[in-house]
């Protein structure tokens, strides 16, 4: 299920993960307060919860939502997902966006380097670069049809890589080999 073509008035950018220096927040919403018509939605807790609601406090389109439990409801609200990291070994919550069909904006970590083709599954840019990150949130924003087709790819991309049972092979082959 494609859930990253929405009909309302407003394009919500989400982002999820732990509230803390390296995973960029403060850079995220920096980019985001520049573009109309756009909401941010970001999920978690951690030390930089005061300092991100400093930050965005003053703008009505950023919410944080601290703690989320129920992650469907999530992702299921937003158009696109956003990783801003300064540092990603992996990127977990990468690959639940794009098992949802969900198109992936992040920046150039070694996780996600692994995980995203640039402009099929998702977009990737260079870390901190702002102007980038917004003109990727506005391409995305501006186009439904690339939205749908990276959100096809990204679902592909979990089925092909991501799943259990992907694991479970990869596993038995390596446990194979010893």
């Amino acid at each position: 299920k494609i859930t990253n073509v929405n009909k309302k008035s407003t394009f919500v950018v989400g982002a999820m993960g732990r509230l803390v220096k390296k995973k960029g927040f403060d850079f995220l919403i920096k980019a985001c307060v520049e573009i109309k018509n756009l909401e941010l939605l970001i999920a978690g807790d951690g030390d930089e919860f005061a300092n991100l609601k400093k930050i965005s406090d003053k703008y009505n389109n950023i919410k944080l939502l601290g703690w989320v439990n129920n992650k469907n409801k999530f992702f299921n609200s937003i158009d696109v997902f956003c990783s801003s990291s300064i540092m990603e070994p992996f990127g977990l919550v990468i690959i639940e966006a794009m098992s949802r069909g969900i198109p992936v904006i992040s920046t150039k970590c070694n996780g996600p380097l692994d995980i995203i083709e640039n402009n099929k599954n998702g977009l990737l840019i260079e870390i901190e670069n702002k102007l980038e990150l917004k003109d990727a949130i506005i391409k995305l924003k501006n186009n439904d049809s690339i939205r749908k087709k990276m959100g096809l790819n990204a679902i592909n991309t979990y089925k092909k890589m991501f799943t259990f049972n992907k694991y479970k092979k990869n596993v038995n082959s390596i446990l194979r080999q010893l």
